[in-house]
């Protein structure tokens, strides 16, 4: 899950972005016209287009996928994901669990250095989660889903890591790579005090990183330039054609497009199907079609609706009949896979039986159970107006597919008397208002159409909708006992069989409970000029929050 409550700044407006654009195109392009300098790799800028903006270098105030994908390229993790969904070395190189479960050791690559030139210990490793464990509630408090039950770590040896935990914890693995290791002799004097000084330390270049490339210049805004870290001692290392990579934003889809068509840019990350279809025939560009691990979803408010008709199960229920998946998979998203787990198919121990079903007759008949008569015009009645219910849309974050969407929900509702009125916001406001005043949810909507972005591992999945999550990454506010008998059950079970028969289980009641309506997993498509390759299909493209190895297959081939 990439991201809980909004500390952001401002977005740019369409035109400011467009006229930023230039400055990266500018440092890249060769007298051949390609997004890449032919002068030689040295000169070479692998560029990369996104419509993800980067709002925030410093580690305790990522909020975007973008700021993670980044951080992923500075700063080592524990472990890191492939595209298969299995935990690979990062700066750990192994670890074991106690049988029990409560204790993790890693060994860390004996090897790692800092881009100044100092070792990477396990004194940075344990250094970093005790910062976390002593801000947790406060400043460091976006990443306490993360240490979860953590009592202690400790340094063994310089690379001999121990975490102590209160109760088993499957789930650790999962969470690590979201947890960037810091270097302890330039961050030590920030983790000081009550910890204001973390969200405003890493903001200006240069920064000390760990990764396989380091800041260069950085507007604060659209534009990004790393280049390749010379102390980078990772299994998995970038070669000569990446000795600069650059990040430009782009807020419109159509201008990122345009981008990759005239060869401004390298390499369209996250690309919608929608929007790659202009690509389909243009010269010397390929895509890449992947499942991604991402999903949209209605997220019912569960806890203070505005309309009250929602916390009948049997309104959920016939709303969920009620959908057209398959139309939306077609039409918004295509390529896309219509959804209703809570979990998407990439994840382990998916529960692929949880299938959508599409019946307005049914539907129908459930709000007439409920109680919902149909009135004049064509729509229930609720006190004698038309039963409505309002949706918080994030307009900034959803872009033309998303937007889509809602509009054909709100066409499959009307089918069945049921009107949707739109709220559409920019992310900060729309996170703002969902959220409420001292997170009671009671910001006037009843349901939430969003994205989101998720790993492989069920811990991610299941814990959005526990109570331990509510005014953070819990966007409905559902409180339950027994999902959250659940989801602690499925954190502290290691057996592969028994972890999957409770995490199935989970599955099932969040669907029996109608808590959020998936609509839909969602395809990308990465493209990419012809003159690279080396590009992998995982789970978010080449360059992710998932891990740095992607990207560093990719290369220049002319």
């Amino acid at each position: 899950m990439r991201a809980v409550k909004p500390r952001r700044r401002s977005r740019l407006f369409a035109g400011l972005a467009l006229a930023m654009a230039t400055s990266l195109a500018a440092t890249a392009c060769s007298s051949s016209g390609g997004g890449s300098s032919s002068s030689g790799s040295g000169n070479r800028v692998f560029t990369i287009g996104t419509q993800n903006q980067l709002e925030h270098l410093d580690p305790f105030d990522y909020f975007t996928p973008m700021d993670y994908s980044v951080g992923q390229m500075i700063y080592p993790a524990l472990d890191q994901w492939t595209s298969a969904g299995v935990a690979a070395p990062d700066l750990a190189q192994s670890w074991t669990h106690s049988a029990s479960g409560s204790t993790w050791t890693f060994h860390l690559y004996s090897d790692a250095k800092w881009s100044d030139g100092k070792p990477i210990t396990a004194n940075d490793v344990t250094f970093t989660f005790a910062t976390i464990l002593k801000y947790k509630a406060t400043y460091a408090a976006i990443d306490d889903l993360y240490i979860t039950g953590l009592t202690s770590v400790t340094a063994t040896n310089p690379t001999t890591v121990v975490f102590h935990f209160s109760s088993p914890n499957a789930g650790f693995l999962s969470y690590i790579p979201n947890i960037p290791i810091l270097p302890q002799h330039v961050w030590a004097k920030i983790a000081t005090g009550n910890g204001s000084k973390l969200t405003k330390f890493a903001t200006t270049l240069p920064i000390v990183a760990g990764g396989p490339f380091i800041p260069v210049s950085w507007n604060g805004t659209t534009t990004l330039l790393m280049k390749r870290n010379p102390h980078f001692w990772g299994p998995s290392k970038p070669g000569p054609s990446l000795n600069r990579v650059g990040l430009q934003y782009y807020y419109n889809p159509d201008t990122l497009i345009d981008a990759i068509k005239s060869h401004q840019i390298d390499y369209a990350n996250q690309v919608t199907p929608t929007s790659a279809s202009a690509l389909k025939n243009a010269n010397g560009i390929n895509l890449t079609i992947y499942n991604s691990s991402e999903l949209i979803a209605l997220y019912f408010n569960m806890k203070a609706p505005a309309n009250k008709a929602t916390s009948n199960v049997l309104v959920r229920e016939a709303l969920d009949d009620a959908v057209n998946r398959q139309q939306i998979s077609s039409v918004a998203y295509p390529g896309g896979q219509p959804g209703e787990s809570i979990m998407t198919p990439r994840a382990v121990d998916y529960d692929a039986a949880i299938k959508p079903t599409y019946d307005d007759a049914k539907a129908n008949a459930l709000l007439n159970q409920a109680g919902y008569k149909m009135g004049p015009g064509g729509f229930r009645l609720e006190n004698g107006n038309p039963l409505t219910l309002t949706i918080l849309v994030d307009q900034q974050g959803l872009g033309g597919a998303g937007l889509r969407t809602f509009q054909l929900l709100a066409a499959d509702f009307a089918k069945v008397g049921v009107k949707l009125k739109e709220d559409a916001l920019d992310t900060a406001a729309m996170f703002t208002k969902l959220y409420g005043t001292n997170d009671n949810y009671a910001g006037g909507w009843d349901a939430l159409l969003e994205t989101n972005s998720l790993d492989y591992d069920p811990a991610e999945y299941l814990v959005g909708f526990t109570t331990s999550s509510l005014g953070t990454y819990n966007w409905n506010g559902w409180s339950n006992s027994h999902f959250d008998s659940l989801y602690l059950q499925s954190n502290a079970t290691f057996a592969a069989a028994k972890r999957k028969a409770i995490v199935y289980a989970a599955q099932q009641y969040a669907y029996q409970q109608r808590i959020a309506l998936v609509l839909a997993y969602l395809p990308f498509v990465d493209a990419h000029l012809g003159t690279w390759t080396g590009f992998g299909p995982g789970a978010a493209g080449s360059f992710s929050y998932l891990g740095y190895s992607a990207l560093t297959t990719v290369h220049y081939v002319g």
